[in-house]
């Protein structure tokens, strides 16, 4: 997969599917529902046409949960939805809207960034071979998920590079001092990650180079470990 020779007649457009596949991966890995939304018609919208196709399911899919559990809750699996119901604390009003949640939440950001990932990889070939090889001697282990890998590193990067959400926004709760500045109670900051993840006073001189390798050196894995999912 290499950017050589494009034409219109060669360009695979890959949104549709990075948003079917992560669609299909929250909803395995949370509800342990197969949505198998190949089979759902293509559409500019088709996140949206799963989701309110989805939602009458939901009722069905957390009356199953319960009844497997009140048989033998041994055999109920472990995802996100049987931890809710275990707990007993949420009625299935709640249960139905983090269903729905988890369904946009869990898909969204990732699917936008594939396309930037895949982008990413036919740019630098040398990268996509050494993700290649990584990933084909991995150990499908969850204790090997939680190693520091250089597909991680890749990922970081891409987010750095491409975030999948342009502005983020906060609210102070009660006044605060956040870099010697008096913040008072209410006050709202609006975050820009694409500023920030190229600004060359935090990432250095060659904050403009692709470098998945700067999230394995051991600067920013200190900084990592305090700030997760970010550098210091």
């Amino acid at each position: 997969m290499r950017l050589n020779n494009v034409t219109e007649a060669n360009v695979i457009e890959v949104r549709g599917w990075a948003t079917r596949t992560t669609l299909d991966i929250i909803d395995l890995a949370g509800m342990d529902h197969d949505i198998n939304s190949s089979k759902i018609p293509t559409t500019p919208s088709v996140g949206s046409t799963i989701s309110v196709q989805f939602c009458p399911l939901c009722r069905n899919i957390l009356q199953e949960k319960r009844d497997t559990l009140k048989s033998d809750r041994t055999k109920c699996d472990v995802g996100i939805i049987t931890v809710a119901l275990k707990s007993a604390v949420f009625t299935n009003g709640n249960l139905v809207d983090q269903m729905m949640a988890f369904l946009e939440a869990g898909h969204g950001a990732t699917s936008h960034t594939f396309p930037w990932a895949a982008c990413a990889c036919c740019r630098h070939g040398e990268i996509q071979t050494r993700l290649r090889e990584e990933i084909r001697d991995a150990e499908p282990t969850i204790s090997a998920a939680d190693r520091p890998t250089f597909l991680t590193a890749f990922c970081n990067e891409v987010l750095r590079f491409c975030s999948s959400v342009p502005t983020i926004v906060r609210g102070a709760i009660c006044e605060t001092t956040v870099s010697g500045y008096r913040i008072p109670k209410g006050t709202t900051f609006t975050i820009f990650p694409g500023v920030t993840n190229l600004d060359p006073e935090l990432w250095g001189p060659d904050t403009d180079t692709f470098d998945p390798e700067r999230w394995m050196r051991e600067s920013c894995a200190r900084g990592l470990s305090e700030f997760p999912g970010c550098a210091k």
